[in-house]
Parts: structure tokens; sequence; C-alpha cells
């Protein structure tokens, strides 16, 4: 006898013995599982329970399967969040108070389908929650991070910069500038103007108000800075000098 069976200072009766029991066989609160399919039409879910079900007699049996499990999405208003549910994703199970039937297919105020409670027929499923086996690696705690599971694909938030990332070509955005990098070019955009470390190539028209300063400049297949050409001015041939 543990010490669930002793209350008061005396033993439970036959029939306390039996509500604890009853509750303990049908009273379903929250329990860890694994997504076995999704429907991203409805965002339903079936998901196996992880944990098996304690017998009186000391064994242990699997849950049956949850099918049919509205899975949480964040939302509110015109704007949601979605991501992928895959077989095989964990997951947390919440078992609602009432039958959801009802509820489930209209979203009005209705009265429950069936008299039930806390059934596994019952429940919502919250992706995301992980077993230190599949902790996630490489945890930023200094950020608010969207990312895969490689983390070489995210967009991080900080209290400094707005960071996007795809394997390496990056946007970093902050309130001083904005950083530009692909391979080993770098383009940044500040108060001082565009800065580029690497060769441009237009195929529209380029105009400039300030004009252009530049070691050389090429028009045409032509070099301008320090262009020369041959003219005859008395009849004998000579060279221009350089643009003034």
């Amino acid at each position: 006898m543990d010490n669930y069976d002793v209350i008061a200072g005396g033993e439970l009766t036959a029939r306390e013995l039996e509500i604890r029991s009853y509750i303990a066989n049908n009273l379903n609160t929250a329990i860890p599982a694994k997504i076995q399919d999704f429907n991203p039409d409805n965002q339903t879910c079936s998901a196996q329970p992880t944990i098996k079900r304690m017998l009186a007699d000391g064994g242990s049996v699997d849950y049956p399967l949850c099918q049919d499990v509205p899975v949480y999405f964040i939302g509110g208003a015109n704007w949601q969040a979605t991501f992928p549910v895959n077989s095989g994703d964990e997951c947390l199970l919440v078992f609602s108070q009432d039958c959801i039937d009802n509820w489930h297919s209209s979203g009005d105020i209705s009265e429950p389908f069936e008299n039930r409670s806390f059934d596994l027929s019952d429940g919502f499923a919250l992706v995301g929650f992980r077993s230190a086996a599949n902790a996630i690696a490489d945890f930023d705690n200094q950020a608010f991070t969207f990312r895969n599971k490689d983390n070489n694909i995210k967009i991080k938030l900080t209290d400094n910069n707005i960071e996007v990332d795809y394997k390496g070509t990056k946007a970093t955005f902050n309130q001083n500038q904005i950083i530009l990098q692909a391979g080993g070019t770098t383009v940044t955009i500040n108060n001082s103007g565009l800065h580029v470390n690497n060769a441009i190539e237009a195929t529209g028209q380029i105009s400039s108000d300030a004009g252009i300063d530049a070691p050389s400049i090429v028009g045409n297949s032509q070099e301008l800075v320090n262009h020369r050409h041959a003219y005859t001015d008395d009849g004998s041939p000579a060279i221009t000098g350089v643009p003034q």
C-alpha cells in the first residue's frame, strides 16, 4: 500500500479506490506524443503518445493513436505564422474538459456532441515541445530566431539589428546601415552613400548630379580618364593631352 491509499489517518474505502482508479484511467490531461501524419488542409494530425499507460498488474500498454487532432499555429486577426509539420515531430497533447467535435466543425458556441470529459478523442497538439534527445542545437539565447534545423537558413532579431541569412548570403539591417553580403561582394548603404567592394555592372543608364570620381572610367570600350587621340592641326600629326 502506498501513501496515496491513506488519507486523514485512515485507509481509502473500496469506493474511493474505485473512483481513484477511474480517474487514473479516464482523466487525460497532457502527454508527450509524436506526429504520425498531418493534414495541411484542415491543420489536424494523428499523434501517438510516447509514454505507455501503466496497468494495475504492473504491466503497460501503448495509448491508442489520437486522430483528427487540431494543431496549434500562432495567429490573430488577419495574420498567421505557419511551419511544416512532419511525421516524427514531437509535440504535447492536451485534452479538453468537454467534447470538441461540434466546436471544431463550426467554430461557434455549441453543445458538446457527446458527454465526455478529458477524453483522448478531444486533444490539441502543441508542436515544438522537445525531449532532451531532440533539443535544439546551437540555440541562440540572445536573439529571437526563425531558423531551420541546420541553422544555416534563418532570420534573427536582436535589440540592435535584423539579420537574414541564407547559407552565407546575408542581409543585416540596423538603424544606421544596411549590409548585403553575397560571395566575396559586400554592399553597404549608410549616411555616407552606397559602398561596394566589387565590380558593378549596369544594363541601364547611370547618372549623377555631382559627377563621377574614379581612377579609371571606360565607355564604349574606351578608357576616358586618360584618353588621348591623334589629330592634325597644321598638317603635322599630333596627340592630344588628357582631358581637362
